[in-house]
């Protein structure tokens, strides 16, 4: 004997979506069956139930708030998601703007100049202009130093 099929196969049967091997077993099945065949007028009767009552209609002002509520709805999505959209852009071009501001800064501390520069600088370099033993020494040496424009050779 073939075994009772499901609800579901019952109501696919019934509406006609079941083909093949299965929809021939289904039928000599339910043809033997007393349950089965009552389970098939119950689901028979219950369409025709539905089929035959009556659909509630809205009205055209229900339609309209109807309509109206879900435009709301969807303009408060889309509100809430600009909003998070915009926190969120406003997140980057802060961490970004941080960010350069912290890599200028290192790029200004690596460009200054070292501070053994400021040294020979700030040295009285007229008096190793005097003691220079040559003149191309003391040419070199008074290009050197800052603020000596008056050189006098040896």
């Amino acid at each position: 004997m073939i075994p009772c099929p499901t609800n579901e196969e019952l109501s696919a049967y019934r509406d006609g979506r079941i083909d093949g091997t299965r929809l021939e077993l289904i039928q000599r099945h339910v043809a033997i069956c007393q349950p089965c065949g009552l389970e098939l007028s119950r689901l028979s009767a219950l369409s025709r139930l539905l089929a035959s009552a009556l659909r509630p209609q809205l009205s055209q002002i229900a339609r309209h708030r109807l309509h109206d509520k879900i435009d709301l709805a969807m303009e408060r999505g889309l509100i809430r998601f600009g909003w998070s959209l915009s926190g969120i852009a406003a997140s980057v071009l802060l961490i970004g703007s941080a960010l350069l501001m912290h890599v200028d800064s290192v790029r200004r501390t690596a460009e200054a100049a070292p501070p053994w520069l400021g040294v020979a600088a700030s040295s009285d370099a007229d008096a190793v202009v005097a003691n220079a033993r040559t003149p191309a020494a003391a040419l070199y040496l008074a290009d050197a130093s800052p603020g000596s424009s008056n050189l006098e050779l040896p």
